[in-house]
């Protein structure tokens, strides 16, 4: 459910410029990309470009999938344990934008999109939009704690239909 704020913010007509110049900066990346495919379909043959940018992609989402699966489960662990996991919420952060990057067509996206695979580079990014947006990552946390231990004693508990075994 989106947050009234956010909606209100639309109202802004500071924000919604800003907001417009964004797209309008995410934009001139496909044309660069365009314009790197022509040129270098011209070297090598277009087709050969695009399989090798659609090998690309897809390599990075699959590194990109596994990774999430692997950060939401220590953030997971860490959670049951009582612990804070600010730490791997800027990874997973960074690692959402990296797999924006890489899912974008094009080799400077790719390229960006593999950048932020390394661990420095993707905590400064996930901390940098974490702090940007000013996400309330304490209530996440503790909204996570509670379903997670749910969960956990829901899935352990004893059989709740009559005449099961356990």
């Amino acid at each position: 459910m989106i947050d009234i704020r956010v909606l209100m913010r639309l109202f802004d007509v500071y924000f919604s410029g800003k907001l417009l110049f964004l797209l309008l900066l995410y934009s001139l990346i496909p044309l660069g990309e365009v314009a790197l495919f022509l040129y270098l379909g011209d070297l090598v043959g277009l087709f050969l470009i695009l399989s090798i940018s659609a090998f690309i992609s897809l390599t990075g989402f699959i590194v990109a999938y596994r990774k999430l699966k692997r950060i939401i489960g220590i953030i997971k662990k860490e959670i049951l344990e009582g612990d804070y996991p600010q730490n791997n919420f800027e990874k997973l952060a960074g690692l959402f934008l990296a797999a924006l990057l890489i899912i974008t067509p094009g080799f400077v996206t790719d390229f960006f999109g593999f950048l932020f695979f390394f661990s420095l580079p993707q905590g400064l990014v996930g901390r940098s939009l974490i702090r940007k947006r000013d996400l309330p990552l304490k209530e996440l946390y503790e909204y996570l704690k509670l379903w997670l231990n749910y969960v956990k004693d829901w899935f352990f508990s004893k059989p709740r239909i009559k005449g099961a075994k356990k």
